[in-house]
């Protein structure tokens, strides 16, 4: 079963911090009209190789870029009402593996790991004076009536993850591959007019999967194997 409710969020970025979780997370709240949400932007695998996989686009170019100018602020449903503005990294011909690098979580000494990549982007969005537009990619969650936000605190808690390659996993996360539904972050300067794209994905993850369910080769396969067999002592 892919995610659930694939949506775009679009917004300004007004805050930052770092969770201290097993998995640890970039969060970034964003504020869109009177609404507030919270980005958590993966920069560490629970499962080995720990580093992930990520690619900088500081030029970024896509058919979609006017139509995502023309929405509105808040969450934006792709999955139902809009998958022409679908991300997907195996098909969607604006990123290969080869153009992402493997990039530590955390380690000493300025601008040489993930966080300190995303933290800079974002304190940048911040310190410009909400010049910058931030869309994000991946699943919605909440709104959460009754429950304040986990870590600045807006009521009701509400926000988007799995900001990150959403295809070609295994184990217990095949149960959220699915094809076009992949995470990402694009963040757009109103005094320039360019766009700077940011992917991530897991080391885990292949980049051969299947164009119906985002599953990799070798799981295809053993589905397959399973109906034969079922076939035959049906």
């Amino acid at each position: 079963m892919p995610i659930r409710n694939y949506c775009l969020l679009k917004g300004k970025a007004s805050d930052l911090t770092l969770d201290d979780d097993d998995i640890p997370h970039i969060e970034i709240r964003v504020e869109a009209g009177w609404t507030s949400y919270r980005i958590a932007v993966n920069i560490r695998s629970q499962q080995p190789p720990h580093d992930l996989l990520f690619a900088v686009n500081r030029d970024f170019q896509h058919p979609m870029l006017p139509v995502l100018l023309a929405l509105p602020e808040g969450m934006t449903d792709i999955a139902e009402d809009n998958p022409q503005l679908a991300l997907d990294y195996v098909r969607g011909g604006f990123l290969t593996r080869e153009d992402m690098q493997v990039a530590p979580c955390q380690r000493s000494g300025p601008g040489n790991d993930l966080r300190d990549v995303l933290e800079s982007l974002t304190r940048q969005a911040i310190d410009e004076d909400h010049h910058l537009t931030f869309y994000a990619f991946g699943e919605s969650w909440g709104p959460e009536r009754g429950k304040p936000d986990l870590y600045f605190g807006f009521s009701p808690g509400n926000g988007l993850h799995n900001i990150h390659m959403n295809q070609g996993s295994t184990g217990k996360h095949l149960k959220d591959n699915g094809p076009n539904q992949d995470g990402g972050l694009l963040i757009h300067s109103e005094e320039t007019g360019k766009w700077t794209g940011i992917f991530l994905a897991f080391q885990s993850q292949s980049w051969v999967t299947d164009p119906e369910t985002g599953n990799p080769p070798h799981h295809r396969r053993v589905s397959k194997a399973r109906a034969e067999d079922e076939i035959r002592n049906s």
